[in-house]
């Protein structure tokens, strides 16, 4: 296939169709270039953004995780994530710059944005596979690192703490180690992350709810035909009936068979009394750590 010019500046085939719109065919551009160079990033995020345009998704995760990968780009994206962990949308301009001027990806805003969210999202879900991964998969090796700078955990025991809590197949945790509190020092947002990875790790498929239609339900578990509805409470203050009240309502609205309040302090007396009143589940801290050392 001969290179397509304009003006003076010669267009690869791939280029040059998708800027034509003809994704298809600048599809199978890109994925003839990738037979004879299948490592080079740049063709790997084009063949990325081509795929996204197509609406193929996890092709197109799959494709910019390799670009990632093979130019080392994705300790960039996981530094910009930890960094804008509140905000993520808020400067992805300057993402998207960095990777172009030095990496040389040129990921479309829309493809981007897909890769921040995916790797927010799964994180911590991806601490219990091997750092050595299969070539179509992220590089993850820096994420335990990245981790721990999120949580802001000085101390070196605290740390190691942490590194077991993120590996399924570390020996159970002692109370003990885990009254140091480590995942308390999470934002309220990093928390409802924390608990998808819980959740997941005892075979649910967790949903995150938007917080504009969440009807008092943080997360949604669904595992084997059982529904459950799960508000989280990351706060220093006692939670009380209303958090009670919000994930009932939400258990109905759902159509849930169970509903949780998960709080990283404690619960009030009133708050206990109406939750055994409505069948709602409590979970304070200690029962939290009592769930995770408890077997899979």
């Amino acid at each position: 296939m001969r290179k397509e010019e304009k003006g003076s500046v010669q267009v690869q085939p791939g280029d040059y169709y998708f800027q034509e719109g003809r994704y298809c065919e600048a599809l199978s551009a890109y994925t003839n270039e990738l037979q004879i160079h299948p490592y080079d990033p740049v063709l790997l995020s084009k063949k990325g953004n081509t795929l996204y345009q197509l609406q193929q998704y996890e092709a197109a995760d799959l494709s910019y995780a390799e670009a990632l990968h093979h130019s080392n780009a994705v300790i960039l994206v996981y530094e910009y994530v930890v960094e804008h962990v509140h905000a993520l949308e808020a400067n992805l301009w300057w993402l998207q710059a960095a990777l172009s001027t030095q990496y040389h990806l040129d990921i479309i805003p829309e493809g981007l944005m897909q890769i921040v969210y995916h790797v927010a999202h799964e994180v911590l879900d991806q601490m219990n596979q091997s750092t050595t991964t299969a070539s179509h998969s992220l590089s993850w090796k820096p994420c335990l690192g990245l981790i721990l700078k999120l949580l802001k955990i000085p101390a070196a025991k605290t740390l190691l703490d942490v590194a077991q809590l993120l590996q399924p197949q570390a020996s159970p945790l002692s109370i003990g180690l885990l009254q140091k509190k480590p995942v308390t020092k999470l934002t309220w947002q990093q928390f409802e992350l924390f608990l998808k990875w819980f959740f997941e790790q005892q075979g649910y498929t967790v949903h995150m709810m938007a917080k504009s239609h969440d009807q008092g339900a943080d997360l949604l578990l669904e595992r084997s035909g059982e529904r459950i509805v799960v508000q989280a409470k990351k706060r220093k203050k006692t939670t009380g009936n209303k958090a009670v009240q919000e994930v009932h309502a939400a258990r109905g609205y759902c159509g849930a068979n169970r509903a949780i309040v998960i709080t990283a302090t404690r619960f009030s007396n009133p708050a206990a009394d109406l939750a055994a009143r409505l069948g709602v589940e409590l979970w304070d801290w200690n029962s939290l750590i009592e769930k995770i050392n408890s077997p899979r």
